[in-house]
């Protein structure tokens, strides 16, 4: 995944290749600022409702289209969807990090937990769109934590299957206190013990 100046260099030599580039991400977002503000040829895109049709370029203009790092693949995709059929020639280099695709994998083919903790900054688009996978995924009970401070016994008494996640710069210590958290609420209450997903939910 190009970070930092490597991604801003990677869009400057598509810039000066004379390419048109297509950024996708959240308006706002400090990765979009960095690319986006005040950079000409560069066109934010936020939405499908962005993309534009294929006479507002210049005949036979080159496409370049990137990403913020941080989005939902399934909004990612809907995105690319339309602009591949607007600019059939476009060159995509999709650049949702690694950690975050296997986050958001993970949480979408784990649809039968009760519970869904996503531990990170409260503030961070990528917690964000862990929460609102569960969400979309029919997770009945999802929460967004910072630290084992923030979990709440009767989150889990009718719960059979509790999953955790966390946001790709999550420190790891703060996902181990949630582990530890619910280890200690096995032994506390063997009757109804939570089946903590941690194999397939955490990666870190």
């Amino acid at each position: 995944m190009p970070g930092g100046a490597l991604y801003q260099n990677l869009v400057r030599e598509q810039l000066e290749a004379g390419r048109e580039v297509f950024y996708v991400g959240k308006a706002g977002h400090p990765e979009a600022l960095s690319i986006c503000d005040g950079r000409e040829g560069v066109r934010m895109i936020t939405g499908t409702g962005d993309v534009p049709s294929a006479d507002m370029l210049p005949l036979n203009k080159e496409i370049f289209v990137t990403n913020q790092t941080t989005l939902s693949m399934t909004d990612l995709a809907e995105v690319f969807a339309v602009i591949r059929e607007r600019f059939p020639r476009a060159r995509f280099s999709d650049e949702i990090c690694s950690a975050t695709r296997r986050r958001q994998e993970a949480v979408r083919n784990h649809d039968n937990v009760d519970v869904l903790l996503v531990v990170g900054d409260p503030l961070s688009n990528n917690t964000a769109m862990l929460a609102r996978i569960g969400e979309e995924a029919g997770i009945p009970a999802v929460y967004r934590v910072e630290s084992a401070q923030d979990l709440d016994l009767a989150w889990f008494k009718q719960s059979d299957v509790v999953g955790v996640t966390a946001g790709a710069s999550t420190p790891p210590y703060l996902i181990k206190q949630i582990e530890e958290y619910l280890r200690e609420l096995d032994l506390n209450a063997p009757g109804r013990p939570p089946a903590v997903d941690l194999d397939h939910l955490l990666d870190v």
